[in-house]
């Protein structure tokens, strides 16, 4: 018996054509990938802003202490926070800034885990799209 040989292979047709559907693919997603990343920049940022009040809190009723959390703007580019006495001032990511405060700033947390007041601290990034990070007088902390 004889056996047909196929040809195994592809032609440079068939090679143009899925480059082209890539390269379609990639010019539309390339904008919403975009747009993920700076939204993903804005809520790490806010949770980690969140996350470090948490600990200003947690420090305050292990230590018996107030514990102060302030938002440093006008820093450059990059809006700072810290906690006193005993945190480090860090950074806002590159894109993100603190637009506004309002309430107390530093925010002050008791020996009971209470804040000073209510606060709001508001986050935009480079698209415009925004996050706050709230702070109650029973010092729980949300990110909306």
């Amino acid at each position: 018996m004889k056996r047909m040989r196929n040809d195994v292979g592809v032609t440079l047709m068939e090679i143009m054509i899925i480059v082209a559907i890539a390269a379609i693919l990639a010019v539309v997603s390339v904008p919403n990938i975009s747009r993920w990343i700076s939204s993903h920049r804005l809520s790490s940022t806010a949770q980690q802003i969140a996350s470090e009040m948490q600990l200003a809190r947690a420090k305050a009723v292990s230590e018996r202490q107030n514990i102060n959390f302030a938002i440093v703007t006008g820093a450059g580019f990059y809006a700072t926070y810290q906690y006193s006495p005993g945190g480090q001032l860090k950074h806002c990511t590159h894109s993100v800034t603190i637009s506004g405060v309002s309430g107390d700033n530093p925010i002050v947390f008791n020996s009971r885990g209470m804040a000073s007041n209510d606060t709001n601290i508001s986050l935009i990034n480079e698209k415009g799209m925004t996050k706050a990070v709230n702070v109650n007088v029973a010092g729980r902390v949300v990110v909306n």
